[in-house]
């Protein structure tokens, strides 16, 4: 029930201007809640991806590729993620990426959905250190 309440008002929560603090400080715990019950689902996995995004990139990374391990390949501002993370925090999401190519279905799905993102943003940090 709490990962429905969430759900229904996530838009409310995250999605207007006025944004009120302890509304979605609830969403977010009853998505963290509904997770944990429900691994697999999808569409709390980008939500929670949406809401950790600026605030707290290595949890959106970890719920990122959940989703898209569950088949949620259509993430929204996923490559903008990628690209606007901190030459650290890439590196790591990069070692952590590598790490979970171990298995072929994983592997497909991180790869389709990941790669060009990763490919992308190598690319433009070697253009960088070049300069």
């Amino acid at each position: 029930m709490r990962g429905l309440r969430g759900l229904f008002l996530y838009g409310e929560a995250f999605d207007s201007e006025p944004t009120e603090k302890q509304l979605q400080t609830t969403v977010r715990k009853d998505l963290e809640f509904a997770i944990k019950q429900f691994p697999q689902n999808k569409e709390i996995t980008k939500c929670l991806f949406w809401i950790f995004k600026e605030s707290n990139p290595p949890k959106a990374w970890q719920y990122l590729v959940q989703c898209i391990v569950n088949g949620g390949e259509d993430i929204y501002e996923a490559e903008d993620f990628i690209e606007g993370i901190d030459a650290q925090l890439f590196e790591s999401f990069l070692i952590d990426f590598q790490e979970k190519l171990s298995g072929y279905s994983i592997s497909q799905r991180l790869s389709k959905s990941l790669l060009c993102p990763i490919i992308s943003r190598l690319s433009k940090d070697k253009r960088e250190q070049s300069k």
